[in-house]
């Protein structure tokens, strides 16, 4: 008996840690955000943010730099 519950324990464990997420969410808005920073070579930084909103999982941010 003790063979036959372990081996039930395993496949539920196997079975539900083998499936991944996607995230397929729809997008619902986008935030963006330009800083502009001067430095001491008198050239300015552009600094460009972004964080995209969808339901699930909050939103993601990314940042990009040309500088």
């Amino acid at each position: 008996m003790k063979y036959v519950f372990n081996y039930l324990v395993l496949m539920v464990l196997v079975t539900s840690c083998s499936k991944i997420e996607e995230n397929n969410d729809p997008i619902i808005g986008i935030w963006q955000h330009t800083v502009k920073t001067a430095t001491n070579e008198n050239k300015i930084v552009v600094d460009n943010e972004e964080w995209i909103f969808n339901d699930v999982y909050l939103g993601r941010f990314h940042g990009y730099n040309k500088g």
